[in-house]
C-alpha cells in the first residue's frame, strides 16, 4: 500500500499527465510533442526519488495503478 502511494506520488510529481502504455512504458507530451517513456527511464527516475523495490515490483504496481491487465 505504501509502495503503491509514493510510486504514483513521483508520476505525478514527474510526469503529470502521461498515458500509461503497459509494460511499465508511458507517453508523456512535452512541448506539444508525444515522448514515449521506457520502463527504464521510468525506473531509474523512481530510484533518484529514493523507491527501492525490484523492477518486478515497481512494474506490478505501475499496472494496479493504472488498473492494466496484459492481453492474454
Amino acid at each position: 500500500q505504501y509502495m503503491t502511494a509514493i510510486v504514483r506520488d513521483v508520476m505525478e510529481l514527474e510526469y503529470k499527465r502521461y498515458k500509461y502504455l503497459g509494460n511499465g512504458s508511458i507517453a508523456i507530451k512535452k512541448a506539444g510533442k508525444t515522448r514515449v517513456v521506457s520502463f527504464n527511464e521510468v525506473y531509474n527516475t523512481l530510484i533518484d526519488y529514493g523507491v527501492d523495490f525490484s523492477s518486478s515490483k515497481v512494474k506490478d504496481t505501475l499496472n494496479i495503478i493504472h488498473d492494466y491487465k496484459e492481453e492474454k
